[in-house]
């Protein structure tokens, strides 16, 4: 044949070409000829384009393949969305919380825009930790909601939300079922209100929770209004370092506008 060859696999080859192949040859001598036109097609290592009708042939064949694989991901589209809903239905999002997206997320300044970013970072990535530093009204928990909606939905995996300014009743139910969410926001961390003792039982609480979710290097989202070292303060340097062990911190300003102000 004139026809220059390239180099091809053989088991790509074969994946490509099965059903166009001349059974007769049977592949001797690693030489294999075309079911149309009987010219070798594949020779030691080298692929050799012959007839039209072989061209043909494999055309109808990808388009096949690229029609299944559009099929495929309407399916599963379809099966990730059902899940997604199925998941906010248990992840204790309220009003419009629920439908908190980046899309709908408004980054007015320069710090909120590489917050953005860094979200989503931290969905493609393999870091376990995201912590959202920065003042009141920031959009921090918007914007931690939508980063666990999108690793849920692309993974098909379970979310939820534990408010640290709402824990009344530490029982060990709420722990598993907390515990056990793929991926988990800590809202408001160190804002655990009521008496002394009552404060001192929900750190525990959370605490645990913490420790847990880093022994089982489990996504887990923080945000709050403390600098890191009053998260120290409060809650010991052993717990601090665990949330840091791999975590990302955004480089948010601590003194920009306060996002809800800003709508105003």
């Amino acid at each position: 044949m004139e026809s220059k060859g390239v180099l091809i696999d053989f088991n790509e080859f074969i994946s490509k070409y099965l059903f166009f192949l001349d059974r007769r040859d049977g592949g001797k001598h690693d030489r294999i000829r075309c079911n149309f036109c009987k010219k070798e097609v594949y020779t030691n290592g080298v692929l050799i384009e012959c007839c039209d009708k072989m061209k043909s042939e494999l055309s109808k064949q990808e388009r096949m393949r690229a029609e299944r694989r559009k099929e495929d991901e309407k399916h599963e589209k379809v099966e990730k969305e059902s899940a997604l809903i199925a998941n906010l239905a248990a992840s204790g999002l309220e009003g419009s919380e629920v439908g908190a997206r980046f899309k709908n997320y408004d980054a007015t300044n320069e710090a909120q825009q590489y917050n953005v970013a860094l979200c989503h970072s931290y969905c493609k990535g393999k870091a376990v930790v995201l912590i959202l530093a920065g003042s009141v009204g920031t959009g921090k928990t918007h914007l931690a909601i939508a980063t666990a909606k999108t690793i849920a939905f692309h993974g098909k995996k379970t979310f939820g939300i534990l408010r640290c300014s709402k824990i009344y009743d530490n029982k060990s139910e709420d722990f598993q079922e907390i515990v056990k969410k793929d991926i988990l926001i800590i809202d408001d961390i160190g804002r655990e209100g009521g008496s002394e003792a009552r404060s001192s039982s929900r750190i525990a609480f959370i605490a645990n929770i913490i420790e847990d979710r880093m022994r089982k290097r489990k996504k887990t989202i923080f945000t709050t209004n403390l600098k890191i070292w009053e998260i120290r303060e409060k809650y010991g340097s052993h717990i601090l370092d665990r949330i840091l062990e791999s975590s990302m911190i955004p480089k948010m300003r601590m003194d920009f506008d306060s996002y809800r102000t800003s709508q105003k």
